[in-house]
């Protein structure tokens, strides 16, 4: 792969992409594992590189290699430098700084965006209008205040951008002894190793299909908030329905049941109409082409659904493509605290069922959770 438009290039730091169909690519933009990408429509302009390369089997010509004029590009005298620095909340940890196009989080140039990330952080800080001039260096001083809604009363996962939780000491595609020493994954399978292999790797890095998970969860998932095993109770994906498989012929319909999260609160805040929040960083993947895929959160046996809706924009293939670290979102559901009772609780959550209703042309709808929390405000 030849991956030399890195001023232009969409996705940003966690953005990684698949290198195993032996030809070239010379990529500009890429939507694998969740990357985003342009809206190409009336009015769009923008320039990709500069760039050139050559293959040949001979040695080449100095004719062979010009130079050229590219419209629109910013040469080094063009530009501008910036610097920042960031108060970061408590408890984080591996903060990262984004430079971005006004607007996005992951292309570069002009007037600007900056987002400040961190691992074990619930959200990041944006801030949009940046103005960087020519020859000069744009500075910013910054507290980053974490996102709260309330008194968390627990929380499933560590904030990661991930799937999964990486130890420091851990990052993709780096030489094999890394990988050896690494630690388990937090979810189910994840970064789990895979001791079949002579050479052990990360689950996640398998044909999704190699984890069965009509056998792996008959029941489909629930799990308890302060006895479940996130690593064995917990999947690093969530299926809408089970498609088929070098092992298995047919889709399995049906058998995809909605996520069920059980909670004990010991106490509530008086009666009063004080919100209780749920939040969840997911990663989903839809397959309703322009329309949206909505998921649902259900309290207990409320009749009123809350209701978030993803759209093509946002989602892209992560798991069927061997990936865990891709298009990030995050979901506030705001509900009453009386929908809540002093003791057990359940929290479902839900995908259409059986969406995209197992045709074989379309993606299987599904979703990672990188964390959830609830908190009561």
């Amino acid at each position: 792969m030849v991956a030399n438009t890195r001023d232009t290039y969409y996705g940003g730091p966690t953005h990684n992409d698949l290198m195993v169909d032996g030809i070239t690519y010379n990529y500009m933009v890429s939507n694998h594992h969740g990357a985003p990408t342009p809206n190409i429509t009336d009015g769009f302009d923008r320039t990709f590189g500069s760039q050139a390369y050559l293959q040949q089997r001979r040695r080449p010509s100095r004719s062979a290699c010009r130079r050229r004029a590219v419209p629109g590009y910013a040469p080094i005298s063009a530009r501008g430098s910036f610097a920042a620095s960031v108060v970061l909340p408590e408890g984080a940890v591996n903060p990262i700084t984004i430079l971005s196009e006004d607007g996005s989080t992951t292309k570069t140039t002009g007037l600007a965006r900056k987002v400040h990330k961190g691992r074990r952080i619930f959200g990041q800080y944006v801030e949009d209008g940046i103005e960087i001039e020519a020859g000069s260096e744009t500075t910013a001083s910054v507290e980053w205040i974490a996102q709260s809604a309330g008194t968390g009363t627990w929380r499933l996962g560590t904030p990661d951008k991930s799937a999964g939780t990486q130890s420091s000491s851990l990052r993709c595609c780096r030489a094999v002894a890394l990988v050896l020493s690494a630690p388990n994954g937090e979810f189910r399978i994840g970064y789990e190793l895979d001791y079949s292999k002579t050479l052990p790797s990360q689950k996640y890095r398998n044909y999704w299909g190699a984890w069965d998970w009509p056998t792996q969860f008959p029941d489909s998932i629930n799990f308890t908030i302060g006895q479940g095993d996130e690593g064995v109770d917990w999947n690093y994906v969530h299926w809408s329905y089970f498609d088929s498989t070098f092992t298995r012929e047919a889709p399995v319909l049906g058998q995809c049941l909605p996520s069920a999260l059980f909670t004990q609160i010991a106490q509530l805040h008086s009666p009063s109409s004080l919100p209780g929040h749920a939040r969840r960083l997911a990663t989903p993947t839809s397959s309703m082409g322009t329309g949206p895929l909505s998921f649902s959160t259900y309290v207990n046996d409320e009749a009123e659904l809350l209701v978030s809706d993803v759209w093509h924009h946002e989602s892209s293939s992560c798991a069927t493509r061997s990936g865990i670290t891709c298009h990030t979102l995050s979901r506030k559901f705001s509900f009453p605290e009386s929908w809540l009772a002093p003791g057990w609780n359940r929290l479902t959550l839900s995908l259409p069922d059986q969406a995209g209703g197992g045709d074989a042309n379309l993606p299987t709808p599904y979703v990672q959770y990188d964390a959830l929390r609830l908190e009561i405000g």
